[in-house]
């Protein structure tokens, strides 16, 4: 778990702090003030390995569709400035937290270049190669001081300046490695790991299936439960195969008193996120949850219910949940919780003042008092 956060120009957050983050923390403050760039850092910090895939994913927010193979035809600059505060590449991203660390920054190296048809007389490399300088995205993270990881991803000169992301295999990995997963404000599910590649659609299935093979017992504890809050006739979770392609898998739900499973896709934006928040939690054991707009979708009657399984999950599958939000109202739930619960949360509220970001974190007794004492919260 980590308790604080340090991030330095990255994207809108030109220089911000955070100190006493807890087991479920809830972000919140005005539009465009830098929220889901809090997540993004995090979950760029612990996905060091695939950090120069995600740069342009998450600098250019390809939010609705995760499109990997994209950053392969993206133009270097173009895939980059979304990263750096103000477009300035000459400023040192910084994303810290109690032990990891990472920094990104542009540099111009060496690039061999082979030109098979030149006249140029071969150089000590061989063949008709060339060394130029040429920019590139260099990636170096740390872990309690010690490097354990650099990776460069550069501006290939050999097809029009094009983004070429580099991965590198890392034969000493830290003690301790983080999972983190993010889902986006559609409700998504972004996960990093060694089916990067396989469909988008399918990785939410993975999890699924995964967690039914190891830990069955949480998905009749917490999932359907879970779901019954949406709709009380829901009675099952099974895999099926999806009609418009027999080679992929779906999602349904078995209801009571109705002959035919009906496909979770089919159901709304906040069945989706429920799903995807419980099944999130317990793939992230251990590690890190992060939900943007996590009240997307959810209707006030549930939200005390969805706050009490939230907690429970955290608390049970020692996972971090770190969520964005734009209702107070909706974190206003949480005083009502049991209050071992409740000394699990923590609030922070992000404001901007004469162009500087201003951070509160308050604990569950502070928070307690604001909303029960009607005290604007700043």
């Amino acid at each position: 778990m980590i308790t604080k956060l340090d991030i330095k120009k990255f994207k809108d957050l030109d220089l911000l702090s955070i100190k006493d983050l807890n087991q479920v923390t809830l972000i919140s403050g005005k539009n465009n003030i830098g929220k889901t760039s809090i997540l993004e850092a995090i979950f760029l910090l612990f996905n060091y390995k695939y950090s120069s895939l995600l740069v342009p994913i998450l600098g250019n927010r390809f939010a609705s569709n995760l499109p990997f193979n994209i950053v392969y035809n993206i133009p270097f600059d173009f895939a980059i400035n979304g990263i750096f505060s103000n477009y300035d590449h000459t400023s040192d991203i910084l994303i810290s937290s109690d032990n990891d660390e990472v920094v990104l920054k542009v540099i111009n190296t060496d690039q061999s270049f082979i030109q098979p048809n030149s006249n140029i007389r071969p150089n000590s490399i061989g063949g008709n190669s060339v060394i130029v300088k040429t920019d590139s995205l260099n990636i170096q993270y740390k872990q309690n001081g010690k490097e354990y990881f650099t990776a460069a991803a550069s501006k290939n000169i050999t097809q029009n300046a094009m983004y070429a992301p580099q991965f590198k295999n890392v034969d000493v990995l830290p003690k301790i490695l983080t999972r983190t997963i993010l889902i986006n404000e559609f409700g998504e599910l972004f996960k990093i790991d060694d089916s990067l590649f396989s469909p988008r659609e399918q990785w939410v299935i993975l999890e699924y299936n995964n967690i039914r093979t190891n830990y069955r017992d949480l998905l009749n504890k917490y999932l359907i439960p879970g779901l019954r809050l949406l709709n009380p006739k829901i009675n099952n979770v099974e895999l099926g195969v999806d009609p418009l392609n027999s080679q992929l898998q779906r999602i349904e739900l078995i209801l009571d008193g109705e002959s035919r499973p009906l496909p979770l896709s089919s159901l709304g934006h906040g069945s989706k996120r429920l799903f995807n928040i419980i099944i999130g939690i317990i793939t992230a054991r251990d590690g890190i949850l992060l939900i943007d707009e996590i009240e997307n979708g959810i209707h006030y009657s549930i939200i005390k219910k969805m706050w009490e399984l939230i907690f429970k999950l955290a608390k049970e599958n020692n996972c971090q949940v770190i969520a964005t939000t734009h209702s107070l109202e909706f974190a206003g739930y949480v005083v009502n919780l049991t209050p071992e619960e409740q000394d699990l949360f923590s609030f922070v509220n992000i404001e901007r003042a004469n162009g500087q970001l201003l951070c509160a974190t308050y604990d569950s007794k502070q928070f307690k008092y604001s909303i029960n004492n009607n005290v604007e919260i700043r």
